[in-house]
């Protein structure tokens, strides 16, 4: 082959790369939150490069980044289970259930690992929102990979 055809390849793979990692960096907030899927194993993802889109988790302050993911309850009834893969020093990861993805809204479920987060007696119909963060109570740069896996009945938005 030759150099050119090689090296727009290159390119090409390269822009592809980039446009996947923006996107997939773009749907970690409340406007655009990633879908989350009955039976679900392994969501593989960093708090690290998330942002900070609720500072706060009703009236405790929660100053550490989190991905946001949403679904849509319909006879709702799983278990959400968390594993800090890599970093999350001082500190362990969290999941938390929100029934709107506001500052201002305390969870009403919550898990860390080895207590998992049930998720059950929901309002059919209504959205409702996972953020998965650091320990609020953590360092405020607490942060880490994770890996999240659904265990039973989660619909999709």
């Amino acid at each position: 082959m030759n150099k050119n055809f090689n090296k727009q390849r290159l390119l090409a793979t390269g822009a592809l790369l980039a446009l996947m990692s923006a996107g997939s960096l773009f749907a970690q907030d409340c406007a655009n939150p990633i879908p989350i899927h009955t039976d679900e194993q392994d969501v593989l993802g960093d708090t690290c490069t998330a942002g900070n889109p609720l500072p706060t988790y009703g009236g405790t302050g929660s100053p550490q980044n989190e991905v946001v993911y949403s679904f849509t309850a319909q006879g709702a009834n799983a278990n959400i289970s968390i594993t800090g893969t890599g970093g999350y020093t001082g500190t362990t990861p969290a999941v938390f259930l929100f029934p709107a993805c506001s500052a201002a809204t305390d969870p009403i479920a919550f898990g860390v690992p080895g207590l998992p987060m049930a998720v059950t007696g929901l309002t059919d119909g209504q959205q409702y929102f996972i953020t998965v963060t650091a320990d609020p109570g953590g360092p405020n740069d607490g942060c880490g990979a994770y890996d999240v896996d659904v265990d039973g009945t989660l619909p999709v938005v």
